[in-house]
């Protein structure tokens, strides 16, 4: 067709020219719907594999975020509330002086462990405590007796010294009346 222009002699009439043109045409769309028919399934299939694939990793990942929420739920609730709960007591019992305090233990794991030995720990300072206040109510008593004790001793000194002072005086007015009666 296109050597044709330049002699002007086709090959074929306009007709034929438009049937055969619309025969390549027409087989040319039918490829194209074939080909477009192939890549459609296969868009199709891949878009399908793509969706599921999304939806499995957002299934996943729900997973994976309810699982850490829960993790930090557990820790929460069996690591950090309970060493929070003790350290409270301890600040009270620094605070207040007050030894009675005692840790509620609520698990036999190590914070249960832990808030046993505190009361353990608190209780024999309890004990030390009272041990030390009567061996000082102790001491306090013995230190008055040996100060009434002192002061009955001094009181018998001086009644003695007295006597002794009165014997003495007598002695000497006994050696004064018999150095008259000798002379």
């Amino acid at each position: 067709v296109y050597a044709a222009v330049e002699t002007g002699e086709y090959p074929l009439s306009g007709p034929q020219w438009i049937e055969q043109s619309t025969k390549a045409i027409n087989t040319i769309l039918g490829v194209s719907a074939a080909v477009g028919e192939v890549v459609n399934t296969n868009v199709v299939a891949e878009l399908a594999a793509s969706k599921r694939s999304t939806l499995a990793s957002l299934v996943v990942l729900v997973f994976v975020a309810l699982l850490g929420l829960a993790s930090l739920l557990v820790v929460r609730s069996k690591i950090i509330s309970p060493i929070r709960y003790i350290s409270d007591t301890m600040a009270d019992v620094e605070r207040t002086g007050d030894l009675t305090i005692q840790i509620d233990v609520r698990s036999h794991d190590e914070n249960g462990q832990m808030a046993n030995s505190f009361n353990k720990m608190i209780g024999k300072f309890h004990d030390i405590i009272s041990e030390l206040r009567s061996s000082t109510d102790r001491l306090a008593s013995s230190s008055e007796q040996l100060s009434t004790t002192s002061e009955q001793i001094a009181d018998g000194t001086q009644q003695q010294s007295s006597r002794a002072e009165q014997v003495s005086a007598s002695s000497q007015e006994m050696g004064a009346t018999l150095g008259e009666v000798v002379s």
